[in-house]
């Protein structure tokens, strides 16, 4: 049987927000793709990820790509990565803040990531992509 490995942050994980308190959803995206394509889907993804932690996750799991069942692996980042730490903001407003992962080094952390995936001749599947101007 097929294998993919999925990482990226609470979105691909299927986190919901349900009476007030954060669960996996059953009937998440994943769960789904398992269902319909007859593939086993080992997802990764963590809540609150960025492409730094997902990239130490990635690496953590390198091995998984010399698995020949293993054709696609799924990233989706970036939700995580553009946000701020809004209560520095609050507390000081009247001075520059940057994102989680500045855009130019979230480009280069997950190039590198595709490119180690497509160097063991594997497809990358990308949930989101990269801003392609940065």
């Amino acid at each position: 049987m097929s294998e993919i490995y999925a990482f990226g942050d609470s979105v691909l994980k299927g986190i919901v927000l349900e009476n007030e308190k954060y669960k996996v959803c059953k009937n998440r995206f994943s769960n789904i793709c398992e269902d319909v394509l007859n593939v086993v889907i080992e997802n990764k993804a963590k809540f609150g990820s960025t492409i730094s932690i997902g990239e130490k996750s990635f690496e953590k799991n390198l091995s998984m790509l010399d698995n020949p069942d293993v054709e696609y692996v799924v990233l989706e980042f970036g939700g995580n990565d553009c946000d701020f730490k809004w209560k520095e903001i609050s507390d000081n407003p009247n001075i520059e803040h940057s994102p989680n992962i500045e855009v130019n080094e979230f480009v280069k952390m997950y190039t590198e990531i595709i490119q180690v995936i497509k160097s063991k001749n594997k497809k990358p599947v990308l949930l989101s992509l990269p801003p392609i101007d940065a």
